[in-house]
């Protein structure tokens, strides 16, 4: 699958004072085409509610415009998010989940930023058909760094690319840094289309939280087994890797019951090897931040990535 928006590994994204404008060699008949393929899929999904069949329209057609030279993952972020804009509130939690879904193995955490700023530079005329632009999409930014897909540093970064934008676009993400401000902001931002309910990221995240607590409590690797297939989210294996990773990292002493979780989990091919590889890339970018807490977190987490390739947890 392409990473629609990455640039170079850079997560923050360019100055785009245009962001609807897709470059060349897009002629305005193909952009527009373009633009209707992607708004398909959301509206498909809205009324669906599969992630799983919006996953393989999008990457098939990520993957079509990846011949040609054109990495548009972004224009997705944007379109889905314009979309929900226009729907109630039921219909932009699902569109959340869908992002968040997405992310990483189609859409990168530069390209969600990406698309998610294209709209913010465009609040000004957005409120003249939606009052509630500016908390909608600072909503929406929360959302994503709550969800992980952007980091507050994302965000931090996005007011200063904006020093130049109309005052209400700086609104937009000065309000969403003040909504993860807060003790329990998390649950705040997470409820406010009425999320936090089973099916959605933050449950099946609390479930694999859970899971894997009572694994390394107990160490049944047939129930730790059940619990994942209960969830139904072969496209969300990657949190459970990095939140493994994640308890090995902090606790020593979990190390060896992660270790042969994993294991068993790609010998059966329970966990894909795409899906543990993005479970290993995810924890690498956050083990820095984990070092905080954690002063020997890289040093840990470099341990464990090499007994992984040596066990053939992880592809070399």
């Amino acid at each position: 699958k392409v990473k629609g928006g990455e640039n170079a590994g850079m997560r923050r994204p360019p100055s785009f004072e245009t962001g609807h404008t897709i470059p060349s060699p897009q002629t305005a008949k193909e952009e527009r085409e373009l633009k209707e393929q992607y708004e398909m899929i959301v509206r498909e999904y809205l009324l669906s509610g599969s992630i799983s069949e919006a996953a393989t329209a999008l990457g098939e057609l990520l993957e079509k415009q990846s011949t040609c030279g054109l990495d548009l993952g972004w224009v997705f972020v944007r379109r889905c998010v314009r979309v929900a804009l226009d729907h109630p509130a039921s219909d932009r939690e699902r569109s959340a989940q869908l992002l968040s879904a997405l992310y990483p193995s189609i859409l990168s955490s530069a390209g969600i930023l990406r698309g998610l700023s294209s709209l913010v530079r465009e609040v000004e005329d957005l409120r003249l058909d939606l009052p509630d632009a500016v908390t909608e999409l600072a909503h929406f930014l929360a959302r994503a760094a709550v969800d992980d897909l952007l980091s507050p540093r994302d965000l931090q970064d996005l007011v200063q690319d904006l020093k130049h934008a109309p005052p209400l676009a700086r609104e937009v993400v000065e309000t969403a840094l003040v909504l993860l401000g807060p003790r329990h902001a998390s649950e705040r931002v997470l409820r406010h289309w009425g999320g936090s309910e089973a099916g959605t990221v933050a449950h099946c995240k609390a479930q694999v939280h859970t899971l894997l607590l009572e694994y390394n409590a107990g160490g049944d690797l047939s129930e730790a087994r059940r619990c994942l297939h209960s969830l139904h989210v072969p496209h969300f294996h990657h949190e459970l890797v990095k939140q493994a990773l994640c308890l090995a990292v902090e606790d020593a002493s979990a190390r060896e019951h992660v270790l042969t979780l994993l294991k068993a989990l790609t010998e059966s091919m329970e966990i894909s090897s795409s899906q543990m590889a993005k479970g290993f890339s995810r924890m690498k970018e956050a083990v820095a931040d984990l070092s905080l807490d954690v002063p020997s977190a890289q040093e840990n987490f470099a341990q464990i990535e090499v007994r992984a390739k040596s066990e053939q947890i992880l592809c070399a």
